[in-house]
């Protein structure tokens, strides 16, 4: 009894002996102001700028039906997050061409004491019509405490100008769908599976 137990143990440690990933989403946007663009029109805009204070401006207590982790680590509404100085004008290239490479490092920063830092690692901008421009940069989240373990997520965010030149700016933060390691999985499952049979040989003998 003890063998068995002892490899449960074992298979349950091993798959959860690393930080899991952050499951969560929130939404920012510019705490002063909206953004600017340069070209003709914001739909074939060379270059987008925001400000560097975005502020979380909604916060689901519920992501894919799942608590939100975020607000678990402390993010509430009205925090600050902060994009990197020299990433607050970004250039528009390839546009409605797909995703193409792009590295920002520490692009964004959030939660108390900046604990989350969101990595670029591509981007894709798009676009419909001369009032609007949208973008997904892809990347990876860290948390600096290291409760959570490196994380695959995006940022989306859009632009919208009306007839008076103004333009409205939101973004959403969302993380890829956790799900569990194979080799963890399978490795609990074989686990699971000795124990069975170890119990079965007892009641034999």
């Amino acid at each position: 009894m003890r063998l068995s137990t002892g490899l449960v143990l074992a298979a349950m440690v091993a798959s959860g002996a690393h930080a899991s990933i952050i499951s969560g989403t929130f939404g920012f946007v510019p705490t002063f102001g909206g953004a600017s663009f340069t070209g003709g029109s914001l739909g074939s805009a060379a270059s987008v700028t925001v400000t560097a204070a975005e502020t979380i401006n909604t916060l689901p207590a519920l992501y894919l039906a799942r608590p939100n982790d975020f607000i678990a680590a402390g993010l509430a509404l009205g925090d600050i997050a902060t994009i990197a100085a020299a990433d607050v004008s970004l250039g528009v290239t390839n546009l409605n061409a797909g995703r193409f490479p792009l590295v920002l490092p520490g692009y964004l920063a959030f939660s108390p004491a900046s604990r989350f830092g969101f990595d670029v690692t591509g981007i894709s901008w798009t676009s419909s019509a001369a009032t609007n421009l949208s973008f997904v940069a892809t990347g990876n989240l860290i948390d600096h405490l290291g409760v959570f373990s490196l994380t695959a997520a995006d940022i989306s965010g859009s632009f919208t100008t009306t007839g008076a030149g103004s333009v409205n700016a939101s973004f959403t933060l969302t993380t890829e769908d956790a799900t569990p390691e194979v080799g963890s999985v399978l490795m609990l499952l074989s686990a699971l599976l000795v124990f069975g049979w170890l119990r079965g040989a007892r009641k034999a003998g």
